[in-house]
């Protein structure tokens, strides 16, 4: 849960441009990535880490750029949307690759090299054509996890998983004192399996 609650943090760092909270929840994600041996995160992010604490000193006026919520993108005014760089690229790289992507091209530098100088500028003549006609996205207000169908499934599956729940009681004493069997319960299948005691899986 701590690991889960961690990540949620990292995520509610970028979707609300907090630049402080960023920092300072990638920097805890450090001893996760030591601990499940990824070696390129762990000799990496440290490094990032340092060199964005270092800004402040160095370069307070982009420290002050990011602390104003840039070193995220945003493309509306909803709240809690924001995105990293990287994935603002990949939807400009998504107005321009076919179904196929990119795939057929990598083997040949100078192909894959005309291709990602010409696709953001390709992306911006599609999207001021799209403007132009009058054929842009939807203009939201609000988030759409918010819209009353998504929330109206949130509930249905959070009510679902209580009555789940509540039959199983996984808080409660593990061993029944009524001496009834044990069950193992499937949560999304709902379903009850008993416990089996095979002298093969039991230790002395």
């Amino acid at each position: 849960m701590r690991q889960v609650a961690l990540l949620m943090q990292f995520i509610r760092s970028i979707r609300s441009r907090q630049w402080d909270l960023y920092l300072a929840s990638l920097e805890k994600l450090c001893i996760w990535f030591f601990a499940y041996n990824r070696l390129e995160y762990a000799m990496n992010i440290p490094e990032y880490v340092a060199r964005m604490y270092r800004l402040r000193d160095t370069h307070p006026s982009v420290w002050a750029h990011f602390e104003d919520g840039h070193f995220t993108v945003k493309t509306n005014t909803v709240p809690f949307t924001a995105i990293g760089v990287d994935q603002a690229q990949e939807h400009v790289n998504k107005i321009h690759k076919g179904d196929g992507g990119i795939s057929g091209i990598t083997n040949t530098p100078d192909v894959l090299l005309k291709y990602c100088l010409s696709t953001p500028e390709l992306a911006r003549l599609s999207k001021e054509t799209e403007n132009m006609l009058g054929i842009d996205n939807v203009k939201r207000d609000q988030h759409h996890d918010m819209s009353r169908a998504k929330v109206t499934r949130k509930e249905k599956y959070i009510s679902q998983m209580k009555d789940v729940v509540s039959k199983v009681n996984p808080f409660g004493d593990p061993q029944p004192k009524d001496g009834s069997e044990e069950k193992l319960v499937h949560l999304t299948k709902k379903r009850d399996y008993a416990r089996q005691r095979s002298p093969k899986y039991t230790r002395n």
